[in-house]
């Protein structure tokens, strides 16, 4: 700000901006297409790249050096007047005018009011946590927060999986499986240090979270854990801690489907299925290293 002279507008000022900005589609002739000069091509045309939709991910880093590609939608600050002209000279094809909005309306802070309230009343003992949420979702509902198509915003598959897996892992801890899972772990532990023990079943946990989900993976281990402690004397607390609460069940970072925390952020995100294994191996690494000498100096 101090370099170029610039103050940040107020929100009054930001009123003016009201129909300064356009959106656009790039076509197959556009010559921004896979051109990593197109902020300075579209500067030349009195327009500014705002943002760039590439398949449904927001882009709003790095612009100067964005090349958009055919069927990017870009939103630009351009004159009203000017936008003819520019879709023209560019290839673009102008999109339908409709409400956009780069401020923050105090409106805009009632879905996070009603999460918060949600959490402290279910904190304070009110009521459920899930009711809790129901209510926060009604109220967002009467406040007309919700668009008309919400139910097609949920994500289905999610409910739907964590569903299907909850009775596969309640059926999977009554098998004969579970209590020869839980005579291995015993028989490791036998004789050898309680972090070795702790440290294996962390790592079984983190292992077998991508393929049940960590709700179903915590209904497996966490009787597998306390036989196995209980057969080597480890403490049952340590081994229990080393399964659930934000150890080794929720520290799956190797795949998008063993925590609904990952699910949910897959498709906004744009990420694809490799990234979660390249970035989350060494975290994993990293929670087994010091999640296994807390744990047992937590809960020794």
């Amino acid at each position: 700000m101090t370099r170029w002279g610039l103050q940040i507008a107020s929100e009054a000022e930001d009123d003016l901006l009201a129909g300064a900005f356009a959106e656009f589609v790039v076509t197959d002739g556009s010559p921004l297409a896979g051109n990593p000069a197109a902020s300075d091509m579209l500067a030349g045309q009195s327009a500014a790249l705002v943002a760039v939709s590439r398949r449904g991910k927001a882009i709003a880093e790095a612009l100067a050096v964005q090349a958009p590609q055919a069927g990017d939608v870009l939103l630009l600050q351009v004159a009203a007047d000017r936008v003819p002209a520019s879709a023209g000279a560019m290839g673009l094809l102008p999109l339908a005018d409709r409400p956009i909005r780069l401020g923050l309306a105090p409106r805009d802070l009632l879905p996070l009011l009603a999460l918060l309230g949600a959490i402290a009343a279910a904190g304070a003992g009110l009521t459920s946590l899930g009711l809790a949420l129901l209510l926060g979702v009604i109220v967002l509902a009467l406040a007309g927060r919700l668009p008309a198509d919400a139910y097609r915003d949920i994500d289905w598959p999610v409910i739907l999986l964590l569903a299907a897996l909850i009775p596969v892992a309640t059926a999977f801890g009554q098998s004969s499986i579970a209590g020869e899972l839980a005579a291995a772990l015993a028989n490791l532990g036998e004789g050898r240090p309680a972090w070795l023990l702790v440290g294996g079943v962390l790592a079984v946990t983190m292992a077998v979270t991508p393929f049940l989900n960590n709700a179903a993976a915590v209904l497996i281990m966490a009787p597998i854990a306390a036989s196995a402690g209980q057969a080597s004397g480890v403490p049952v607390d340590a081994m229990l801690m080393a399964v659930g609460v934000g150890v080794g069940a929720s520290c799956d970072f190797l795949t998008p489907i063993g925590h609904q925390s990952d699910v949910l952020v897959w498709g906004p995100g744009g990420y694809q299925f490799g990234d979660y294994a390249r970035i989350g191996a060494p975290i994993s690494l990293m929670v087994l290293l010091l999640g296994t000498p807390l744990i047992l100096w937590a809960w020794s």
